[in-house]
């Protein structure tokens, strides 16, 4: 008898990276991205959407691998911790509650509704400057 839904095991990478959805200005990429050139030792993930000139500044730092598409969780194996550094009032913050019920750790701006969404489950920052 075979067991219904068996797959495969496969190999997970470690969790060494820092990762963001932050590919706009708006979402804090200059922030994300400053952060990377801060530490080259570093791993970064960048995931998602990702406009000019961010592109081009990612594509710049040896560090930061980028990941224009996929599911959420197939960047969250990789997360050593999420970084959301959002500049507007982000009205939920959907991959920081992802990362937290994935067991992630989540840095996240005081904005918007983020602090509500992440409640007492991340460390939330006033300005990332």
């Amino acid at each position: 008898i075979k067991p219904t839904g068996y797959q495969r095991a496969t190999r997970v990478p470690p969790a060494d990276a820092v990762v963001g959805i932050c590919g706009h200005g708006y979402k804090g990429a200059d922030l994300f991205l400053g952060l990377a050139a801060r530490r080259p030792e570093q791993p970064f993930l960048l995931a998602g959407h990702i406009v000019e000139p961010w592109r081009r500044r990612a594509a710049a730092l040896t560090n930061v691998t980028v990941v224009p598409h996929g599911h959420a969780r197939t960047f969250l194996r990789r997360a050593r911790v999420v970084v959301v550094p959002s500049q507007w009032p982000e009205p939920f913050g959907r991959i920081a509650v992802e990362a937290m019920l994935a067991g992630v750790p989540v840095i996240a701006s005081r904005t918007g509704g983020l602090p509500e969404a992440c409640g007492d489950a991340a460390w939330l920052v006033q300005r990332f400057r």
